[in-house]
């Protein structure tokens, strides 16, 4: 071997020891890092890393009408009687049917303006959440009638946040704190959309606090009151919450058991009209009147 080769070995050799050096250095370097690293479990700080949940209707923000909650609760609230202020609501008459909170006004303003007011508010707050959930507003103008339960749910739930309840036994005219929807109208609107959000971020009520004594002069009575920064923690309807009890998923139940029960009654009848005359049969001329409805008098 020339010296020029042996010369170009021993460089090459050279090479190759201080580049697996480095590499050493740099994987040990490496598994220092991820030693040092915090480990994650599924839930951090309250909110899931779990890959396996999949969102649905998991908006900002989650709830409607959330977002002005603190806004509405700082306000001045009169308490005005239904008869007053449902003649002129739009979007909101048919989901409100208890006497109203208005936000203060003085003499410059009038009952219907703020009715207008808080009107406007819950409808636009409708067009931006429905709008989030890809819905398309112009399909449900009028929710009231609408055979989708979500969006049902969506309305019902910002008439109650944005048309809170008098407190029990206040006067026209009377201050009133601001009662934030109850817990089932929460609830109402997670199950008719099925919202699912993977963090914590869909509790309707939240506790933030021991409970509180409520002064008389707000609820008729002395009660204890559990601040939370989500809604209520009771179903309503209650003394100190805005809503009415879960009507949502149960109506076809109902026209069911109004249909069929006239025919229930009306075959109780004819079996004990035929116990009573057990040899008469129905000809071909019989007919059933309005008299054989049930409430009505039989008739030979």
């Amino acid at each position: 071997m020339s010296k020029s080769n042996h010369f170009f070995g021993i460089v090459a050799a050279s090479c190759l020891l201080l580049l697996s050096g480095n590499i050493e250095a740099l994987t040990n370097n490496a598994k220092a890092q991820i030693t040092a690293a915090p480990q994650h479990t599924d839930i951090h700080n309250g909110f899931s890393t779990n890959a396996i949940c999949r969102q649905h209707n998991c908006i900002n923000p989650v709830f409607p009408g959330m977002q002005a909650l603190s806004m509405l609760e700082s306000k001045a609230w009169q308490c005005q009687p239904a008869e007053a202020t449902r003649a002129y609501m739009t979007f909101c008459k048919a989901a409100v049917d208890y006497d109203v909170a208005l936000s203060a006004f003085n003499g410059t303003s009038s009952i219907q303006a703020k009715v207008k007011e808080q009107d406007s508010l819950a409808i636009t707050a409708y067009r931006y959440h429905l709008a989030a959930m890809n819905l398309d507003v112009w399909e449900y103008q009028r929710p009231e009638h609408s055979k989708n339960d979500c969006v049902k749910s969506v309305w019902q739930m910002l008439c109650n946040t944005y048309f809170p309840k008098s407190a029990v036994q206040c006067q026209t005219g009377q201050s009133t704190p601001y009662l934030k929807p109850c817990k089932n109208v929460c609830e109402n609107y997670l199950e008719a959309c099925g919202v699912q959000c993977c963090d914590e971020s869909t509790q309707c009520v939240v506790s933030s606090a021991p409970p509180k004594k409520a002064p008389a002069s707000w609820l008729g009575e002395t009660a204890d009151v559990v601040a939370n920064l989500g809604y209520i923690d009771e179903v309503g309807p209650s003394r100190i919450c805005t809503g009415a009890a879960d009507t949502i998923g149960i109506a076809w139940p109902v026209m069911l058991l109004s249909s069929v029960l006239p025919f229930a009654l009306l075959s109780q009848r004819v079996a004990a009209s035929h116990q009573a005359h057990p040899c008469r049969t129905i000809s071909g001329n019989d007919q059933l009147s309005s008299s054989t409805l049930p409430g009505t008098s039989m008739h030979k």
